[in-house]
């Protein structure tokens, strides 16, 4: 799904200002392969391929939790899964 998303930090950024805390992000894309670039490459597509390592880090950078990105199909596609952090409470005065 991120792949059709040319700015996928900036959408990663807006999913997860809009996820409840405790809210989990779900997700599904291909990978940066060789085989993906090619298939890219020969549909003149403007998509941009993740590695799964960037995503990871950007799902970091967002400050989410319970990252697990896990590869399938020899690499080509992946599956992951993050959680917006619940907010802390506020102490009793």
């Amino acid at each position: 799904m991120l792949h059709h998303v040319i700015e996928w930090r900036a959408a990663l950024n807006e999913v997860t200002r809009l996820l409840k805390p405790g809210g989990a992000l779900l997700g599904y894309d291909l990978t940066d392969t060789r085989l993906a670039r090619w298939i890219h490459a020969i549909d003149r597509s403007p998509h941009r391929l993740i590695e799964p390592s960037e995503l990871t880090d950007a799902l970091t950078d967002l400050g989410l939790t319970g990252i697990t990105v896990d590869c399938a199909a020899v690499a080509h596609l992946m599956r992951f899964r993050a959680v917006k952090p619940k907010e802390l409470s506020q102490p009793p005065h």
